[in-house]
């Protein structure tokens, strides 16, 4: 900026010289006025809107037709004396404007524009929590109001300043401001949800060798959710059919085994089974299964379609957020163009958690996905089980791990560790388990730090 302009700091003469560029026709000025009309005085304000007009419907400037338009208005700003606005068009007409002085004015401009502007949202914010009875959550309230009302007057191009996103914010600030324990979906479990803040919107993996009862547990926390967040709950299942996943529920609840729904043994009319099983049928028919779905996955069950999938169950939900459990995370195939370009098993999973990734980022949902461990982490309980299987240890907002515990355990159940191994926005810890494999059931039992020797390599 020439320093010809620098000494110009009085805002009403910034602005009549700006109009005086932009009546004088430099397209530069008038190019950029409605971006910064809103925030002028009048009545320059009201001068910027017929110049901007002007040269939409024409391409250029006449005085003559645009004093004829400005003839009638008299405009000013309160406790001023109103001026005509085809008076002031003449007073501009004649104000010279040096080579480069036009930019160098607007840019004083905007930043004027700014210092106002924020001066005046900082009076206000003040003036919300002025109260020093107020509670949190009416100054949260108060706050809000502000900023929605309070529309930045400088009409910012991509991408959007912070302010347009911060009263959403502060909405999901009431939101949470509920003086609980978690913010997230609550999953049955109360260690689990405080140490992972609940199952908040993000991708969660959980891995697990063969047989340890990784989805007993992600269908229980499944049930969970249904049941006392009542969301949509969406389980995407390769492996087992939705009568399996039926058959744990009423395992569970009933704490009948889980082999005599599945082989044919139970006795319906049995006077001490039947009351139990339609006991446990009335209480999923009521609490769980108006919000799950149960999707019995194929080889066209892609991350494609199964975004699509719950787009579909949200909207006809009318819900805006959701739990989506993927059972498992190695077994979802690609599309067509994915194929592709993935050479190996490894380029598959990079692909799909990055498509999960961008569901819960998209569609504000929770994604817990089941993982496989590779052969060489079944031994470990750190975050190298999941080297070598895609970008997940980098991706994941929380990566945990179920593993046999130094606990022993006895015929009735198995002591499982959860080991939280990452967790991006809080603590680390292993969580002990009882599992009752029978009747499908895990029972949480304590909490603690995660085993020095478990961070070696």
């Amino acid at each position: 900026m020439s320093e010809d302009f620098l000494p110009l700091r009085d805002f009403d003469e910034i602005q009549q010289r700006v109009l005086a560029a932009a009546v004088q026709g430099d397209p530069s000025v008038i190019s950029e006025l409605s971006t910064v009309r809103a925030g002028l005085d009048e009545p320059y304000k009201t001068l910027a809107a017929i110049v901007c007009d002007s040269w939409l419907h024409g391409g250029f400037i006449d005085l003559a037709i645009l004093k004829a338009k400005a003839c009638a208005l008299k405009v000013g700003n309160p406790g001023t004396k109103a001026q005509s606005i085809a008076t002031v068009i003449d007073s501009l007409a004649g104000v010279p404007i040096l080579p480069g002085g036009a930019a160098a004015y607007l840019h004083l401009l905007r930043k004027r524009i700014e210092s106002r502007q924020l001066k005046d949202l900082k009076t206000k914010i003040l003036a919300a929590h002025s109260d020093e009875d107020s509670t949190y959550e009416t100054i949260l309230h108060n706050l809000s109001k502000v900023l929605t009302s309070t529309a930045p007057t400088l009409d910012r191009k991509l991408p959007d300043n912070e302010l347009k996103g911060l009263p959403e914010y502060v909405r999901s600030l009431e939101l949470k401001s509920n003086g609980g324990d978690f913010t997230g979906l609550n999953t049955g479990f109360d260690h689990l949800n405080r140490v992972c803040n609940g199952l908040g919107a993000g991708f969660h993996v959980i891995a697990a060798e063969p047989g340890a009862g990784k989805t007993t547990f992600a269908w229980q926390i499944a049930n969970n959710v249904a049941n006392l967040a009542k969301v949509p709950v969406i389980y995407i299942n390769y492996e087992q059919s939705k009568a399996e996943l039926r058959e744990k529920t009423l395992s569970r609840k009933t704490c009948i085994d889980t082999r005599h729904f599945r082989r044919g043994k139970l006795a319906l009319e049995d006077p001490i089974n039947k009351p139990k099983i339609l006991a446990a049928l009335g209480e999923y028919a009521i609490e769980i299964a108006p919000h799950t779905t149960i999707v019995e996955a194929d080889e066209k069950t892609t991350a494609f379609e199964i975004e699509m999938i719950v787009q579909g169950v949200l909207k006809k939900a009318g819900a805006t957020s959701c739990l989506l459990v993927v059972d498992y995370l190695q077994l979802i195939p690609l599309s067509i163009d994915q194929v592709k370009s993935a050479s190996n098993a490894m380029d598959r999973v990079t692909a799909n958690v990055s498509a999960l990734r961008r569901i819960a980022r998209k569609l504000n949902v929770s994604v817990l996905a089941i993982c496989s461990e590779n052969r060489a982490g079944y031994k470990k309980k750190n975050l190298s089980v999941f080297k070598e299987t895609g970008n997940i240890e980098y991706g994941a907002d929380t990566a945990s791990l179920l593993k046999t515990s130094k606990t022993p355990g006895t015929e009735e159940y198995r002591c499982l560790d959860l080991h939280v191994v990452k967790n991006r926005n809080g603590e680390t810890a292993r969580i002990g388990y009882k599992f009752y494999q029978k009747t499908a059931r895990f029972v949480e039992v304590d909490k603690s730090a995660l085993d020095p020797e478990d961070d070696a390599e």
